[in-house]
């Protein structure tokens, strides 16, 4: 539709209508309000869900002279501001506590991509994935006693090829592959790796940088006082504080957007 990134998401967010997600209880999820900047570099908008419930309450019967129980339906939301950049393509979601990371990058995904088959012109995939905080990772891995395994999948990147990432973006194309696995395991788990050699192996810190800007996944796993501790990129998102949110709804978008700007400025090469 748009050789702009920010304007295409934009364009296929405002067709899409609407997505069901959630296990125990289900919720109705919609993007709104969208607003851009100049010449696109930025835009923002609101997303939120409903659901429907019922409530069981007691009513006063003035004929019988008695209190009696009645359901009522009750209708709930939940929402909060978002922005995208263009620089960096980063998308920043304010924390809600009744809204997940997880939730709200899987709903922005299928939003994304109903509104691209709704276009009429479908061709982009869209994918939203958690940008690896590394002062997370480190932190973990120092941590532990011993680090037992850690995998990489490395998937197809978006068309602003990285340099320090080329060799592996050719790779994918000339195999015509959607994503490329590493995983490194210790020769001996009761030793684990060396957690030096990990930081300073040349593959690994590409990849870290990689998980950095979302193009890679890491997990890994090892041991504290004999127990297993896991490591999840899903668990370790970037994150920004928004220093001054206003009063407002438009004020809250753009601390959003401010704050996507400085993790993009501080974490993105």
């Amino acid at each position: 539709m748009h050789e702009d990134v920010a304007k295409h998401a934009r364009a296929v967010l405002a067709l899409s209508d609407s997505a069901e997600l959630g296990r125990r209880h289900k919720r109705l999820w919609r993007v709104g309000n969208l607003d851009s900047g100049p010449n696109d570099e930025w835009f923002t908008g609101r997303l939120g869900a409903q659901s429907a419930g019922s409530k069981t309450e007691f009513g006063w019967n003035d004929e019988d002279k008695s209190w009696d129980q009645e359901v009522r339906p009750t209708d709930h939301s939940v929402v909060t501001p978002f922005a995208f950049l263009r620089d960096g393509r980063v998308v920043a979601v304010m924390r809600h506590p009744e809204i997940k990371e997880g939730t709200a990058a899987a709903v922005l995904t299928e939003l994304l991509n109903q509104g691209e088959r709704l276009s009429g012109v479908s061709g982009t995939d869209w994918s939203v994935d958690p940008i690896l905080a590394e002062e997370e990772f480190d932190r973990w891995v120092n941590s532990v006693d011993r680090v037992v395994k850690v995998k990489f999948v490395f998937k197809r990147p978006n068309p602003d090829k990285a340099d320090d990432l080329e060799i592996l973006s050719d790779r994918l194309d000339a195999l015509n592959a959607e994503y490329i696995a590493e995983e490194v395991k210790a020769k001996d788990s009761r030793i684990g790796l060396d957690k030096d050699g990990l930081n300073n192996d040349t593959e690994f810190r590409k990849l870290k940088s990689a998980a950095v800007r979302s193009w890679a996944f890491i997990t890994a796993f090892g041991y504290l006082n004999n127990k297993k501790i896991r490591f999840s990129q899903n668990s370790a998102v970037a994150r920004e504080t928004a220093h001054s949110v206003g009063p407002t709804w438009q004020d809250a978008q753009m601390a959003t957007l401010e704050a996507a700007r400085r993790g993009r400025s501080e974490r993105l090469p």
